[in-house]
């Protein structure tokens, strides 16, 4: 019985999810798009989303700076210059983290805007054998 269940729930769950990539792709062919592009529109937004979790600790950084100073200044304690170092060491951590990510999204964006004839999948650069 529980083995008929479990076949049950995964039979369906396979079938929801062709029903979804089936009308992925007519939505797709509606809007004079290929399955690719929507597929490089998806990892595009996966790939945004993943660079402004990667952006989070600089962020973070700058903010401790920012309340460090104010909560200094308010104390009219005369170290309040010294959260003034986390706000650019912040901005040098965005980038740091979020930088490959961020590349990927543009290139990931420039492919899913192309036309269907132009389209190719985005490759990693093939490393030399040695």
């Amino acid at each position: 019985m529980a083995a008929a269940l479990a076949f049950g729930g995964l039979l369906a769950v396979v079938g929801l999810a062709a029903l979804m990539l089936y009308a992925r792709d007519k939505i797709a062919a509606s809007q004079g798009k290929s399955p690719a592009q929507v597929q490089a529109q998806f990892q595009a937004l996966i790939a945004f989303y993943s660079a402004l979790r990667r952006s989070i600790p600089g962020v973070l950084v700058i903010i401790l700076g920012c309340f460090f100073v104010i909560d200094r200044i308010t104390e009219h304690e005369s170290d309040w210059w010294q959260g003034l170092i986390f706000i650019p060491i912040g901005w040098l951590l965005i980038p740091l983290f979020a930088r490959k990510r961020w590349r990927r999204y543009l290139e990931l964006r420039r492919l899913s805007e192309q036309g269907a004839e132009e389209q190719h999948p985005p490759e990693s650069s093939p490393r030399p054998n040695a």
